[in-house]
């Protein structure tokens, strides 16, 4: 007889998106919206797993990281390569200072969507608005419906 935390296996579904070119984010006028984006279905948990490769102009200006999400959406998110970078809201911002090079940082986390579909949306912003920020080409995010 299973465990009572016994959950059965079930097929799940992977959504993938990945950034085909580079894409810039100029000045700091919040937080833009990027090409990494899925759609996904209301009523549904996802968990997120994210690799995000960027730079900024300089070495004083802060780049942003955020997401955007369905209606009523929830989402609790971590940057794994910061332990201080844990968000318990899917508008949580997760910044770097001192990003002139280039930085890969990877995402993780669980979103838990309400009524509506809609789009999941990496969102990016540079605190200084004579700097510039670079999403780069190949940066990628996976979804993975689970029961």
């Amino acid at each position: 007889m299973p465990s009572p935390s016994y959950v059965p296996v079930v097929p799940v579904r992977t959504l993938y998106a990945e950034t085909g070119a580079d894409f810039a984010v100029t000045g700091a006028t919040g937080q833009t919206s990027t090409p990494l984006t899925v759609r996904v279905e209301a009523g549904r948990r996802y968990c997120l797993d994210a690799g995000i490769i960027f730079s900024c102009s300089n070495t004083t200006a802060s780049v942003g990281l955020s997401w955007t999400g369905p209606t009523g959406a929830t989402m609790r998110w971590n940057s794994t390569t910061a332990s201080t970078g844990y968000r318990p809201t899917i508008g949580g911002v997760d910044s770097y200072t001192g990003s002139a090079a280039n930085r890969l940082v990877f995402l993780r986390g669980r979103l838990v969507t309400a009524a509506a579909d809609g789009l999941l949306t990496l969102t990016m912003s540079i605190s200084d608005p004579a700097e510039t920020a670079r999403l780069y080409a190949d940066s990628w995010l996976t979804l993975t419906r689970v029961p």
